[in-house]
Order: C-alpha cells, then sequence, then structure tokens
C-alpha cells in the first residue's frame, strides 16, 4: 500500500481544507486591521477618545477571534501523524517509531520520495553580503544555501525567512581572549511573529554568535579550518610543511614567498617555466597532511585568496578536494586563471555539501591544470577549509572570513535573503509544524508537482 496523496481522502486534500480555513481566519483577522484603521481615520486628535476602548483593544480581538486556529493546527497535526501510523502498520518501506509530529513529518518525506510525490518549490534567493561604510576589518561574508543530501535533491531552503540579515563584530582581538583573526560576530535577523499570527511568516528573530575564520589555525575543532598550514607561514628547505609533491621541485616550480602575501608574513608561490604542472596535496586524517576531517553530508567552504604577476598570459591552478584516484567532490573546486588580480588578492570560494559516503583517503589539492607564463607566478594564501553554520535549521550557510586587516568591534556585513513564497503547501506545513525550526524540506518540484497547491480551498 502507500499513502492517498490526494484526491477522495487523501491526506493533501484533508490538509488543504484544513489548511484553506487557516487562511480564511487570517483574511478575517488582517479585514478586521484594514476596517478599524479606516474608522480611526474618521475621527479627529480632540475625540478619537471616543473609540479609545476599540482601539486599545483590536489586537487582543484579533487574537481571540483566532482560536480557531489552534483547534486548525491540532487537526492538521493529528491527521498527519495518524495517515502515517495507519500506513506504517502494512509498511514494508519503513517504520513510524513514535507517534509524534517529527516522526510522522521524517516518515511522510520518505514515503514521498519513494512515490516520486512532489509539491511546489519555494525558492530562496541571498544577496551579495554588503560591507558597512566605516568598517576597518577588510574580511568577508560567504553565504550559501546548501540542503541536506539525505532528505533528497532539493536545492533551496524552503522555509528560510525574508530578512535582512547582519553580522556585526562584539569583539575583537583588543579585548582579552580573542585572538587576531578569530573576532566574534554576532548574527542577527529581523522580528519574528508567532506561527499562527496573522503576519507571521516575518524575520526568523535570530541572535547568535559566530567567530571569524582565518587559515593559522592548523586542524581546528568544527568550525575552524580543518587543513594545516594553510596560511603557507611554515617550509622546509622550499617544501611547504604537511604538503606532498606529486609534481614538481621544490625550490624550482615552487616555493615560500615573503614579499607578496595576502595576511600573516608569507605565500605559496608556484613558478612558472611554460610547461610543469606543479601538483601538491595534504592528506586529511593523517599526521603527515592534516589530522581536520570531513564529516558526511555537511556544508563546507573552500576558500583562498590569490593573486599573479602582471606577466602571466598563460596558467590556470584548481584547488579542490580529490580522493585517491583524482576525483574530484562534486562542487568543491576553485579555479585560478589569467583574470585573477595582478594588483590585489581576490577571494575564491566553492561552498559545497560532502557525500553521504566519504571517500577513505582525501586530499586537499592544488595543480596547475595549465602552465604559468615562463619566469612568473601565481601566488596562493589563505588556503581553508571549513564547515559552514547555520543561525537556525533553515538559514543560510556562513563563514565570516578574516581579511589582511582584522575586523574591530562594531564593523558590520548585511545580506538580505528573500524566500519567494511560490509553494503555498509549503507556506501551510510551515505554518501549522513549524517547519522552519526543524529544517526539513520535502519533495519538489519547480514544474508542475503531482500534488498542487489548489488543494488549499
Amino acid at each position: 500500500m502507500a499513502i492517498t496523496y490526494d484526491g477522495t481522502n487523501g491526506l493533501f486534500t484533508r490538509l488543504g481544507k484544513l489548511f484553506g480555513l487557516m487562511d480564511a481566519v487570517r483574511t478575517h483577522q488582517q479585514d478586521i486591521r484594514t476596517r478599524v484603521a479606516a474608522i480611526e481615520a474618521e475621527y479627529s486628535s480632540t475625540d478619537a477618545w471616543w473609540i479609545g476602548p476599540l482601539l486599545a483593544r483590536m489586537e487582543e480581538r484579533i487574537a481571540e477571534t483566532g482560536r480557531i486556529l489552534l483547534d486548525i493546527r491540532d487537526a492538521a497535526t493529528t491527521t498527519l501523524i495518524e495517515t502515517c501510523h495507519n500506513e506504517s502498520l502494512t509498511s514494508t518501506r519503513q517504520v513510524l517509531a513514535r507517534r509524534d509530529l517529527e516522526q510522522a513529518l521524517l516518515f511522510l518525506q520518505r514515503e514521498m520520495r519513494a512515490d516520486t510525490e512532489t509539491i511546489q518549490r519555494t525558492t530562496t534567493t541571498i544577496g551579495s553580503p554588503t560591507a558597512g561604510g566605516s568598517n576597518t576589518g577588510t574580511g568577508t561574508i560567504v553565504l550559501a544555501q546548501l540542503p541536506p543530501k539525505r532528505f533528497g535533491s532539493n536545492t533551496n531552503l524552503p522555509y528560510a525567512r525574508t530578512e535582512l540579515v547582519e553580522f556585526r563584530c562584539v569583539e575583537d582581538s583588543q579585548g582579552r581572549g580573542v585572538a587576531s583573526g578569530e573576532e566574534v560576530f554576532e548574527v542577527r535577523g529581523q522580528s519574528a511573529y508567532p506561527n499562527l499570527d496573522d503576519r507571521f511568516p516575518k524575520g526568523s528573530g535570530t541572535i547568535v554568535r559566530m567567530p571569524s575564520i582565518r587559515a593559522s589555525v592548523d586542524a581546528g575543532a568544527r568550525y575552524a579550518n580543518q587543513l594545516t598550514n594553510g596560511s603557507f607561514e611554515r617550509f622546509t628547505s622550499s617544501q611547504p610543511d604537511n604538503w606532498a609533491t606529486v609534481v614538481g621541485v621544490a625550490g624550482t616550480d615552487y616555493n615560500q614567498d615573503f614579499v607578496t602575501y595576502y595576511r600573516d608574513t608569507a605565500s605559496l608561490r608556484l613558478d612558472g617555466d611554460g610547461s610543469t604542472l606543479t601538483n601538491l596535496h595534504q592528506q586529511l586524517r593523517s599526521v603527515a597532511g592534516t589530522t581536520g576531517s570531513l564529516v558526511a553530508d555537511r556544508a563546507y567552504l573552500l576558500t583562498c585568496r590569490a593573486r599573479k604577476d602582471a606577466g602571466v598570459v598563460a596558467g590556470a591552478v584548481s584547488i579542490g578536494l580529490r580522493d585517491g584516484g583524482g576525483t574530484l567532490i562534486s562542487g568543491s573546486e576553485i579555479t585560478i586563471t589569467t583574470s585573477v588580480s595582478s594588483s590585489g588578492w581576490d577571494l575564491f570560494t566553492a561552498a559545497f555539501r560532502t557525500p553521504l559516503d566519504i571517500p577513505a583517503v582525501l586530499f586537499a589539492d592544488i595543480r596547475l591544470t595549465t602552465a604559468i607564463t615562463s619566469g612568473n607566478s601565481i601566488y596562493i594564501d589563505e588556503l581553508m577549509l571549513v564547515e559552514m553554520r547555520q543561525a537556525t535549521p533553515s538559514s543560510a550557510h556562513a563563514v565570516v572570513l578574516a581579511g589582511s586587516t582584522d575586523w574591530v568591534v562594531d564593523d558590520t556585513v548585511t545580506a538580505q535573503v528573500t524566500n519567494n513564497a511560490e509553494g503555498d503547501i509549503y507556506g501551510a506545513m510551515d505554518r501549522v509544524y513549524d517547519l522552519h525550526a526543524k529544517g526539513l524540506p520535502f519533495p519538489d518540484t519547480a514544474g508542475t508537482p503531482s500534488i498542487l497547491d489548489s488543494l488549499i480551498s
């Protein structure tokens, strides 16, 4: 058997009717506000007191009209749980461990995937981070949306809130206990309304802290740099410590450079002879390389700074995560070409999710894919591999990167997140089941879904 999704007595047919009643109540609540505002406009400042009790109690009375929303939510929750429970009694695909909301949501998500059922996709867009005009620090914020692979092929964060997100430095290295390049930021979303409020959804109400990240932290804890000597401050006989040579000769094809660097005192210089395809790598989970490692199905950022000599007219560098056979982990590659700046340091990033099965042997790999113009060089600095973090289970993934000049207190970066709200069923399920707090996406499509939004009626 399988869950009946729509049609007579279908799960989403039933939920659609409940969601439709909820919409009607919301429309009624909003209409009350509009009508009371029109009434208030008919009174002057001298006689407005005549309707004072009406104005003073409006929000209280609107809330009273919304009490039925609690009953609708309870009905929708019971409908979901009992539908999944009944299906589990005869299912040969999965077990419903408990008759509760979280287990039922996960059960439904897996059933929909198995039955190739979809709802209308809701997309989220993330604007470019904007640094405050009076900032001292020259770092940046990197944002991405990377839903878990274990929940299917979703590419968006359907429950992200439309809001301006602010990153503000609240502790810097001039104070105690904070190292240079590890300044602490407070991340704030805009204010939120309760799920059953007729003004829902608004912001996330997020207030969390996260530190800035620098490459000179070796094989750090979670959310810190997982590579070792990605700052290229330590060399032995022209060989960068913890990096092994695959192709090339130390001191001839690559070297440490103390003149051209982005942060600290040195960088990795890849020297060109017009033919050699230099290749260095660092093994993860290795004492000789880095003891840092990756965890399956998590969001990571591979990032570095790079520049070139003005005379570079040929040359391309690939930096990525490769398994023992040289195959790239999907999405993990940075490509540096001749378009890189010769007068400043460009930022390169690759945000990706690790596969569900991490290769047993994994390398951070730097290789020339096109030889560099003879007598010229490309420079690499601040190479890092960092797990990205979320302020909430449904918010964008973020990393705060240190710059060549440290952040100071009250430096800010803002980014606009916009939920385009195309999917009515997505929105209704978020309201009723608080999916924003759970971060559980459902199988969806940007085309015509099998479960239509028109069921909400």
